[in-house]
């Protein structure tokens, strides 16, 4: 499918575009927009509205417009359109033609370069497979150490039941049976594969996220899984697959690990490694703390830069970083150690990805997490828009605020909700300065404002111009790590 819109009245009349893959169209008469407006009609602000485009769906935003945005007639802030759906503003007029293309190939992308891959990818290649088998042989008796993650008793040789246990090293977490019966919730899905259903941990428009309990060998997974309609869409199903490729390929401590896939019911799902600490968007909120000590937030952030140094380095551009995408293990009161999820690409063009264009009835929120590159030119956003998002996430960290004048989740939570801003999200992300984060919080040592407010600059060649130059200027901070949670 691809979504077409063309020009039916004003100065640019007959121009027309074609979408056939996920893609963000601006409208008005700022230099940035993707169809630019005349300065003289003064009915058109300069960034009127938005398209979120991932054909054949196509959503409309209106950006505070002065004199509107009208859809077939009616002024609208938000809609979803569809086959010859028009849209006004000032005097000219847009026609939506949704339209069938080549059918695609439905062969997995080469988990390296995007291209169509001959045959799906394996786990593992040849000299990898073998090089883990020699290291299990090397191994005279690893398994002793291994125990239950909740009552600490032994679960021994049956971690390596399946002959993966040194693959998976200390990444995997297992659990006994006497607290994996303890544990078990009623689900619709009792089993997924090699594993046992154990409860829900989240649910999408898209799919569902458990936890799961390998079967054999007493192994804890986060199994994610698509519903059955995701499924049957092929656009859908091949986001998903590859996901998969990316997690195969991206093999490091501070990424959250995959360890294996396949098909249930005609639905896909992974199962990837289980981090029993949540995640960072929670974490104020369990430790009924406002903001996170400057420490545990630098520890946090330079883990993080190291997994995504790591996937900048393999050529992947990660476009959802967020707290919620930054996964904890905890142990006792030591700071939390975290690793970076959800490698899904293409996920910000669709409910699966929590569009950022908010729909009737959701909270607005990832938007502020967001470059502003990466709503102007989503396809060809570099690694620089990772790091702004990295930098929203610590400043969030580090104040239960957002760097504009809109109201966080966090302070919404706790009844701090400060007056919001009158224009859309997306408006003050291209618009507006970020607020300089000692202005929020003058606790903050000035050595690391510097670097926060660095990295959330608006222009991408202001900001740190990779992973490990932000990581440095960290780690020479880590002076404050010593901060306890």
């Amino acid at each position: 499918m691809r979504v077409l819109i063309r020009v039916s009245e004003g100065t640019d009349q007959g121009r027309e575009f074609v979408f056939d893959r996920p893609d963000c169209f601006l409208v008005g008469r700022a230099e940035d927009a993707h169809l630019r407006l005349p300065e003289n009609d003064r009915f058109v602000s300069r960034r009127h509205f938005l398209l979120e485009i991932a054909p054949p769906n196509c959503y409309l935003a209106d950006l505070g417009s002065r004199n509107g945005t009208f859809v077939n007639g009616e002024r609208t802030s938000r809609a979803q359109l569809g086959e010859g759906d028009e849209i006004r503003i000032g005097e000219t007029l847009l026609r939506i033609t949704i339209a069938a293309a080549a059918a695609a190939q439905q062969a997995l992308l080469c988990k390296r370069c995007d291209k169509l891959a001959v045959e799906p990818p394996s786990f593992l290649c040849g000299s990898c497979e073998s090089e883990a088998k020699a290291n299990l042989a090397k191994a005279a008796n690893p398994w002793p150490e291994i125990v239950c993650l909740r009552c600490r008793g032994r679960i021994g040789s049956r971690a390596d039941a399946d002959g993966r246990a040194a693959e998976f090293g200390s990444c995997a977490s297992y659990l006994c049976d006497a607290c994996a019966l303890a544990e078990r919730q009623s689900t619709d899905n009792p089993r997924i594969g090699n594993y046992e259903v154990l409860r829900e941990l989240g649910r999408g428009g898209f799919g569902v996220v458990y936890l799961g309990r390998h079967v054999r060998t007493a192994r804890l997974a986060a199994l994610k899984k698509t519903h059955r309609a995701a499924a049957l869409d092929p656009k859908t199903r091949r986001m998903f697959q590859r996901e998969i490729s990316i997690l195969k390929d991206l093999h490091h401590g501070n990424i959250v690990r995959l360890m294996e896939h396949g098909i249930e019911d005609d639905a896909d799902y992974f199962a990837s490694e289980f981090m029993d600490g949540g995640d960072a968007g929670n974490l104020m909120e369990s430790d009924h703390q406002r903001e996170l000590p400057p420490g545990v937030a630098i520890g946090l952030a330079i883990q993080v830069l190291d997994g995504l140094a790591c996937a900048h380095e393999r050529g992947y551009v990660h476009r959802d970083i967020k707290p919620q995408n930054l996964l904890l293990h905890r142990r006792g009161k030591e700071p939390p150690s975290a690793k970076l999820a959800d490698f899904g690409l293409a996920k910000s063009f669709t409910v699966a990805g929590a569009t950022f264009i908010t729909r009737p009835g959701e909270a607005a929120g990832s938007p502020m997490f967001m470059a502003p590159e990466q709503i102007l030119s989503y396809r060809f956003v570099g690694p620089p828009a990772d790091l702004y998002s990295l930098g929203v996430t610590l400043y969030y960290l580090l104040t239960g605020s957002f760097p504009y004048k809109f109201p966080s989740p966090l302070e919404k939570a706790r009844g701090l909700i400060r007056e919001a801003a009158a224009k859309d999200p997306i408006a003050i992300i291209l618009e507006d300065e970020p607020v300089p984060i000692r202005a929020r919080r003058k606790q903050i040592p000035e050595p690391l404002a510097l670097v926060v407010d660095k990295a959330i600059r608006k222009k991408p060649a202001d900001r740190y111009s990779s992973a490990r130059q932000m990581q440095e200027d960290l780690t020479r901070l880590k002076g404050f790590a010593s901060g306890r949670i």
